[in-house]
């Protein structure tokens, strides 16, 4: 049986999780004595729940960066601040 190449697993990261074909699209080939299905599918569902709140929390402190960045340029432009 043809085992698939390194490109063919790659990750295909997006903005949205939802989207993301990370863990969620990825599969392999059946093998004789591998592992166990169930076994290996409950985990990756793991994974995604885990990969998912990860980028919500990812997403949530970019946008705290953008808002804290935004209101300490109105500072500085209002002289600093203990002007």
């Amino acid at each position: 049986m043809p085992t698939k190449q390194r490109a063919d697993l790659a990750p295909k990261l997006t903005d949205s999780p939802e989207e993301s074909a990370f863990v969620n699209d990825i599969e392999f080939d059946a093998a004789f004595r591998g592992y166990d299905r169930a076994q290996v599918d409950d985990y990756i569902e793991k994974l995604t729940v885990d990969y998912n709140a990860i980028c919500k929390k990812c997403a949530a402190l970019d946008d705290e960066n953008r808002w804290l960045r935004r209101a300490l340029a109105e500072l500085m432009k209002k002289g600093g601040p203990g002007a």
